[in-house]
């Protein structure tokens, strides 16, 4: 049984797509993380477009993470959907509006960037999403749905926009690789044709893809058998307007479905190879139909959004007997939307799409074993993840952090001692001692690199609404870029102990200068307390802020952790072995745990921090010095 879809509301816009490669290592994803709490699908900020299970216990969910306007999400699970948690993608994507997954290890994503040419976007994994990386799209504007028979041969359909200067003048697109997508290459489609929207394969050679015609008058449907070498259009019942969906349990059997012109839901489905295609009957009130799937010949789901007076509710229908009846299922009250529908067999299945809360949309996962006799919420860990940096530039991203490049192999003129997380666009900042900043999936806005300093720089900090950076010399210098404000500093003034890092205040915009005795300076922000003129075990090492900036923590060197204002203390390796000495620390995005990490790049997470893996016990060309958490992404103006 081959299955693809296309959410009917596609998002029409990503961004720049960054290939995932390089020397540093990411680890897989953990499919549960400790004590990842208020983490459930209620609260999730994903939209999920696609989902895709290539087995009953792995599964993968693509679309867009609410939380900024310029990420897409991958979220996976292995167990079923008992926990689903966020992979790493390449930065600067808004949407993937698609999934195939032919292996539990491979799987291939699709949408389109938000640039100039407004160009195609192809995600693949090899490795069930320790990684994704990007693909050439040639000829493509934008791109709705992809089906893989096979795990190096897949079929990808969407729009190619003909005209710049006529948004509306677009054509339709099929691409295809039989190499895994180390080439994709354009196929000849029927004339007359805008977006296609979907696309199903039940063999290497034999596929079938539905979309509109141009101005969306009328449907299309067209079919090859011998691999897109030739493509033909077949007729379908009239007063279709548009096809969005097609699955193809057999290469002779067939469901798509769509949009008639009344406007109300369509199925209609072929038992010949598209010889003829007949309509089925459809329960009145269904609304829209967005994405369908057959585990078997006779066994159907199809997914959807019916309208009501009171809003949007979201729609499943199955049929047991080809089609001779549909039935309307019961989902969970405050489904909204339900985008893409995917069935392993005829009991268990999975649907994604959004629910309704208070002031808004979230996403939504949900399952069900027993052929949707009841369907069920599935709980989500919402994305958690950290990098590590070393002293020659190396960075090693775990959890869903994902890797856009580093310093490590690279000539510097000084070792690098920090690492700040963009909170705009997911990337990061590494800092040298000289002052010299790189940015890696994130804007550079300017640095004290070649510029003369009175004490080294020892590190970074960005600022809360995503548009610029501090850096903070020893000697407690403040140095500021990008719309970051200078409040003051500690630079030229008496110190008991060199300053050693420095933390944002996400409520005032202010920053927190630490001193290895424990001294908290501040700046533009409150005051909450400090380890300053009071006993050390061993000296402070770094400082990270609570979130909404009601207080910090500061850790020492041997991970005695120090919490003030509303930060909570939950735990630390102060008074226990440890291999290398801690070197930083960061906090989780809800300020219920933390992360520290030592030189030989061990990690000890407390609290909710999930332990996601770590370079301890790894060989490393250069000590680790410095760690930053994925954060909440914020939209950036």
């Amino acid at each position: 049984m081959a299955f693809a879809q296309a959410a009917k509301r596609v998002v029409p816009a990503a961004a720049l797509l960054i290939a995932l490669a390089g020397t540093a290592t990411i680890a897989p994803m953990l499919t549960s993380p400790a004590s990842a709490s208020g983490s459930v699908s209620s609260s999730l900020p994903y939209r999920p477009y696609a989902i895709a299970c290539p087995t009953t216990s792995t599964c993968y969910a693509a679309g867009q993470d609410g939380r900024s306007a310029a990420v897409s999400a991958i979220l996976a699970t292995t167990d079923g959907g008992s926990t689903w948690t966020s992979q790493g993608v390449p930065s600067g994507i808004l949407s993937l509006n698609a999934l195939a997954c032919p292996t539990a290890s491979t799987c291939y994503a699709v949408g389109q960037d938000g640039g100039s040419t407004s160009a195609s976007v192809i995600l693949a994994t090899t490795n069930g999403g320790a990684t994704w990386e990007s693909q050439s799209a040639p000829g493509s504007r934008s791109l709705h749905s992809i089906a893989c028979p096979t795990a190096s041969t897949c079929y990808a359909a969407g729009t190619y926009q003909r005209n710049t200067s006529e948004p509306g003048q677009s054509v339709g697109v099929i691409l295809a690789t039989t190499n895994g997508g180390a080439t994709w290459a354009s196929q000849s489609v029927p004339s007359g044709t805008s977006a296609r929207h979907g696309i199903a394969c039940s063999s290497l050679t034999t596929c079938y893809a539905v979309g509109s015609s141009e101005g969306g008058t009328s449907s299309v449907l067209i079919a090859t058998t011998n691999g897109g070498a030739t493509w033909a259009s077949q007729s379908v019942p009239s007063g279709t307007d548009s096809l969005d969906a097609i699955t193809c349990p057999t290469p002779s059997t067939c469901y798509a479905a769509g949009t008639s012109s009344t406007p109300a839901s369509v199925l209609i489905a072929t038992t010949n190879g598209g010889a003829t295609w007949a309509s089925q009957s459809v329960p009145s009130g269904t609304g829209y139909l967005d994405a369908i799937t057959c585990p078997s010949r006779a066994t159907c789901y199809a997914a959807g959004t019916s309208g009501t007076p009171s809003g949007p509710v979201g729609v499943i229908l199955a049929t047991t007997d080809g089609g001779s009846t549909w039935a309307s299922q019961s989902v969970p009250s405050g489904t909204d939307f339900l985008d893409a529908i995917t069935c392993l067999s005829s009991n268990t299945c999975h649907a994604a799409g959004t629910s309704e809360i208070p002031g808004g949309q979230v996403g939504a996962i949900l399952a069900t074993t027993n052929g949707g006799a009841t369907w069920t919420s599935q709980s989500v860990v919402l994305g958690i993840g950290y990098w590590e940096v070393a002293s020659d530039g190396g960075v090693f991203a775990f959890g869903d952090a994902g890797f856009y490049g580093s310093m490590g192999g690279k000539p510097l003129d000084a070792p690098i001692v920090g690492i700040a997380a963009d909170p705009a666009t997911g990337g990061y900042w590494e800092v040298a001692s000289d002052g010299g900043v790189f940015a890696f999936g994130a804007p550079f806005y300017g640095s004290m690199g070649g510029r003369a300093l009175n004490a080294p720089i020892v590190g970074i900090a960005a600022t809360p609404d995503a548009k610029g950076y501090w850096e903070v010399a020893s000697d407690g210098g403040v140095f500021a870029f990008g719309d970051a404000g200078f409040y003051g500093s500690m630079g030229g003034k008496p110190l008991d102990a060199p300053i050693v890092g420095i933390a944002a205040d996400p409520a005032t915009g202010g920053y927190w200068e630490v001193a290895s005795d424990g001294g908290v300076f501040a700046f533009g922000a409150p005051f909450y307390g400090s380890m300053g003129g009071k006993p050390l075990d061993k000296p402070i090492v770094g400082i990270a802020p609570a979130a909404g900036g009601a207080g910090y923590w500061e850790v020492g060197s041997d991970g005695g952790v120090f919490a003030f204002g509303d930060a909570g203390f939950f735990g630390s390796m102060g008074g226990k072995a440890l291999n290398a000495p801690v070197v930083g620390i960061a906090a989780t995005p809800d300020a219920e745990g933390y992360w520290e990490v030592a030189s030989d790049g061990g990690v000890f997470a407390f609290g909710d921090a999930g332990f996601y893996g770590s370079m301890g016990g790894k060989p490393l060309n250069a000590p680790v010095v410095g760690i930053a958490a994925t954060p909440d992404l914020v939209q950036a103006s």
